[in-house]
């Protein structure tokens, strides 16, 4: 699970990155890219957590029901 975590904050990182490497750049065209790409590393960030959340709403869910098992038993 930490992973999916590590790994959207990397991609975060690196859309920062990329921003402030668009942000000193002279032409229009290459500052755009830069930008796009940003963006989409934005994106693989909330995929990811979005992951993350999943898996841990997941494992919440089948301990909830291993708990009612158990109740009822």
């Amino acid at each position: 699970m930490e992973d999916k975590f590590k790994q959207a904050q990397t991609y975060r990182n690196r859309a920062g990155q990329l921003r402030a490497i668009a942000n000193a750049l002279t032409g229009q065209s290459e500052r755009e890219l830069l930008v796009q790409v940003a963006a989409e590393y934005d994106e693989m960030a909330r995929s990811a957590f979005a992951l993350a959340l999943g898996r841990i709403e997941s494992a919440i869910n089948r301990e909830v029901e291993n708990q009612v098992r158990r109740n009822d038993e």
